[in-house]
């Protein structure tokens, strides 16, 4: 309330109306009115006086993450065989690239009865050449296990009968070469095998570049989209540059390779081995990124039960 008093000179003072100041008329002393007085007008009616339902508070929106099943542990190890298929087949790429050097070497065998370096690393090529298609046929075969919720499982299944359908090609292609090079079969269907091999290898690799964009989005882990797309640009790439390489080399006219240099389908040779290579480790580098985010989410669904009250 308002003082009855003058402050500075202890005048009697009478209330005013409304919000103005008051003057003392002895002093001239100015006293401001209350924030409690500034209007004599009523208070507004509330939302329930005016006949309005009365609005609860909002309540804070909260993300539901169900914590990852059995079928995952399966995609989490299948994704570790394809990694290590991807290792294997890193290792015959550079097996095959010292095989290639060392036929430019022409080094002579030391003795007869041994095997020569050649047929060493040749042996090595083969075996983890096997190593490699086994790993990543198991691996995508237990990535089918992702749960259709996803929106992964059709292209993980997809790419596992385009992988398997591929293999079965190339070994119809190795068997076939064989028989060539032992005068048993015509080379008639030797190219369309090698062509239907490579398509059907090109269509399971995309499909399963699907199956991982979809896993990154349900997790959700963006990078695993992003590597995805980096992995798809690398390779045209390096596509298209084996393709001018080639191009230029069938076309050019040029004398022949002086001694102790390399000859053009050598170093075409070399370029194919090198961007094989580094398309195997961008696909190493994305399997990985993969397994990482599935860690993460493990970790924190064994996290959610550790606090989950008992």
């Amino acid at each position: 309330m308002r003082p009855t008093f003058c402050p500075q000179c202890n005048e009697p003072l009478s209330r005013p109306r409304g919000g103005a100041p008051l003057l003392c008329p002895v002093c001239s002393t100015v006293i401001a009115p209350e924030p409690t007085a500034l209007t004599d007008a009523p208070p507004a009616p509330t939302a329930e006086q005016r006949g309005e339902p009365k609005r609860l508070p909002a309540e804070p929106w909260v993300l539901v993450v169900r914590p990852l099943g059995r079928a995952w542990r399966r995609v989490y190890f299948g994704l570790g065989l394809i990694k290590w298929g991807a290792v294997a087949a890193l290792a015959a790429l550079a097996f095959n690239a010292l095989a290639i050097l060392a036929a430019q070497s022409n080094r002579p065998a030391t003795r007869a009865g041994l095997p020569t370096d050649d047929h060493i690393g040749l042996l090595a090529v083969a075996i983890l050449s096997v190593l490699a298609v086994v790993c990543g046929l198991l691996g995508r075969l237990c990535c089918c296990s992702v749960p259709s919720e996803t929106g992964a499982r059709l292209p993980a299944v997809l790419a596992f009968l385009g992988t398997l359908l591929a293999h079965l090609l190339a070994g119809l292609v190795v068997l076939q070469t064989v028989l060539v090079a032992l005068h048993s079969a015509s080379p008639v269907w030797l190219l369309p095998a090698l062509l239907a091999a490579g398509a059907a290898s090109l269509a399971a690799d995309a499909l399963f570049l699907v199956f991982l964009y979809q896993v990154g989005r349900f997790l959700p882990a963006p990078e695993v989209g992003r590597r995805a797309l980096c992995l798809v640009i690398v390779t045209a790439v390096v596509v298209i540059g084996m393709f001018l390489l080639v191009l230029g080399v069938a076309t050019s006219q040029t004398a022949p390779a002086p001694a102790g240099s390399f000859p053009p389908a050598l170093v075409v040779s070399l370029a194919g081995v090198f961007g094989v290579g580094l398309v195997l480790l961008l696909y190493f580098d994305l399997i990985n990124v993969t397994r990482r985010a599935l860690a993460r989410r493990f970790a924190r669904d064994v996290a959610a039960r550790q606090v989950q009250p008992g």
